[in-house]
């Protein structure tokens, strides 16, 4: 299965999970500009979904991986993604950030807020003093 089948298949997966919790999950909808006029604009979504629960709004950015690790590739993780998630981290009762799975050994997933992602990111750039007990990848999240 290609990898942008397996993105399908988790994005499906979290919505039944939540359906089947009870809780109130709202995936975003890509357009295909395949399908629009030729010069159509096409707006970029903000976030893959939105999951709602005891009253807290979570703004979610899904990413799985075949791999041991996420990229902080452009191509993985994309600037504006990185941006408005962030920019709702303003706003109380909203907690923004990612979904990463890792299929490989084992098919877990981890929430990670964008604040500690930014942190991580910005520890593995050398752009913040190392405070973590563990060695920091310089390109990716293991």
């Amino acid at each position: 299965m290609g990898a942008n089948n397996q993105g399908k298949v988790f994005e499906t997966n979290i919505e039944k999970s939540a359906i089947d919790q009870k809780l109130f999950f709202y995936r975003i909808k890509d357009v295909n500009p395949m399908f629009l006029k030729r010069g159509a604009a096409v707006s970029k979504n903000k976030y893959d979904c939105f999951l709602f629960f005891k009253g807290y709004l979570f703004p979610l950015e899904l990413k799985p991986t075949k791999d041991k690790s996420i990229a902080f590739r452009e191509e993985i993780i994309k600037a504006q993604q990185i941006k408005h998630l962030k920019e709702a981290t303003q706003y109380p009762n909203i907690i923004p950030g990612f979904l990463f799975q890792f299929r490989e050994p084992e098919n877990k997933v981890y929430f990670v807020h964008i604040d500690d992602f930014l942190t991580y990111k910005n520890i593995a750039e050398k752009q913040l003093e190392h405070t973590y007990k563990n060695k920091v990848n310089k390109s990716s999240i293991p």
